[in-house]
């Protein structure tokens, strides 16, 4: 095994824990508009994502963080925030 698949093994319960509360915090956020805490979620989940080497769930982070920082493109934010949230799921189901 992988060093990256040890850690993955070791850490991906808790990271699918955590990054589900992140997502329905992002939910919960973008109802009151709060986007700018939005990124700083998307920023974190990109980077826990990119440590277990999720590739596509810590690409989709940082391109919904990328969105969240522009008032124009907030609903394209929203959308990124309904697929982490299935790509999440995937993962889960996948564990």
């Amino acid at each position: 095994m992988t060093d990256g698949a040890a850690i993955r093994s070791r850490f991906l319960p808790r990271f699918l824990t955590i990054a589900t509360g992140r997502i329905e915090r992002c939910s919960q956020l973008a109802e009151r508009g709060d986007w700018n805490a939005i990124t700083t979620e998307l920023h974190a989940l990109a980077g826990e994502a990119a440590l277990l080497e999720l590739r596509d769930i810590a690409s989709l982070a940082r391109e919904g963080e990328r969105l969240a920082r522009k008032p124009e493109s907030q609903v394209e934010c929203a959308s990124i925030l309904r697929s982490l949230e299935a790509q999440i799921a995937a993962c889960a189901s996948a564990s």
